[in-house]
Formats: structure tokens, C-alpha cells, sequence
């Protein structure tokens, strides 16, 4: 009789449990990170702080709040402004574009590369008239708290703006 293969089968059970515990741990430490990470950002974003990602048009940052650029809010007012007037995004494109009002031009730190100068799309139109940013709120996950930065479009344009309903007609003038 061999006790080597008993010894054997014996030692990679110790191996695999032990593989399991620290797998185990792993996950463990995985989730709580994750759920730290998110009452963090609950956190900011009840405070109204800037909670990171793409700037939205019209802001720069400045550490964690974010502050108006007056060119570049031009451009913002004047969107919600014909939105209210007209009720129509395809008729807000074709001012846009009349105007010569493009999407401001920026380039990239890394790569140099200029994005942007070029006319508003409908959607990018519609996601600048439903960000709560720019009546000075901060959104977070369904949530809407008082930002700690400046609005750029009054309460009074953002709310007759959200009241109106979001549909629409071909517009045969839309630019080419």
C-alpha cells in the first residue's frame, strides 16, 4: 500500500482552499472599494461639486467646481433661447448654422488634435437642452442637487424650456 498518492490529493486541496480564501478576500475587497467609490461620488455630487468626465460647453474646471467661460455661454444662451422661441431642435440647428454659430474648437493635450468647429448635430442640441448643469445643478443618478458653480441659462429659460414638449417635425431647411 502507497500513502504517496494520498498524500498528494491531500496537499492540492490544502492548495486550492487556500486559492479560494484569497479569492474570496479579493472579491471582498473589490466590492467594498466599489461601494466606496460610489458614497464618494454620492457624496460630491450632494455638495454640488463636479464630479469628473467630459466639461460641459460653455465650463471650465477650476480643482472640482466650474466656472463659466463667456464666449463659449454665448453660444449656450442662444441655444436656449431659440429652443424656447421655436419649439423645434431642427429649426434651432438651421439658426444655429445660419448664424455661423459652430461648436467651439478644442484640441486634445495629448495628441494636438482639434476637435470640434463644426455645426451643432440635433443630438448634441438636445443633450445641451436636458443638462441640468446649466441651470447651476449637479445630477447624479436621477438626482438633481444645487451646484456649486454658476448657471449659465436662468431658471425661469431652463424650466420653460424642460415644460416644452420634445417632438418634432422634417425640417426641409436643415444645412447640408
Amino acid at each position: 500500500m502507497s500513502i504517496v498518492p494520498a498524500l498528494i490529493s491531500a496537499k492540492s486541496l490544502c492548495t486550492a482552499g487556500r486559492s479560494n480564501i484569497l479569492l474570496s478576500f479579493a472579491q471582498f475587497e473589490r466590492e467594498v472599494t466599489g461601494e466606496r467609490i460610489r458614497a464618494k461620488f454620492a457624496g460630491s455630487g450632494k455638495k454640488g461639486l463636479w464630479m469628473g468626465g467630459y466639461v460641459p460647453l460653455g465650463y471650465r474646471t477650476n480643482g472640482r467646481t466650474l466656472v463659466i467661460q463667456k464666449a463659449k455661454a454665448k453660444v449656450i444662451r442662444a441655444v436656449f433661447s431659440l429652443y424656447r422661441d421655436t419649439a423645434s431642435v431642427a429649426a434651432v440647428e438651421v439658426e444655429l448654422h445660419r448664424r455661423k454659430m459652430f461648436r467651439p474648437g478644442s484640441t486634445t493635450m495629448t495628441t494636438g488634435r482639434t476637435y470640434g468647429s463644426r455645426p451643432f448635430s440635433r443630438g448634441e442640441i438636445y443633450r445641451l437642452l436636458a443638462s441640468p448643469v446649466y441651470a447651476g445643478d449637479i445630477g447624479h443618478k436621477e438626482k438633481r442637487y444645487p451646484g456649486q458653480h454658476l448657471p449659465i441659462v436662468d431658471r425661469e429659460t431652463f424650466t420653460a424650456v424642460q415644460a416644452q414638449p420634445r417632438r418634432e417635425q422634417p425640417c426641409p431647411l436643415r444645412p447640408a
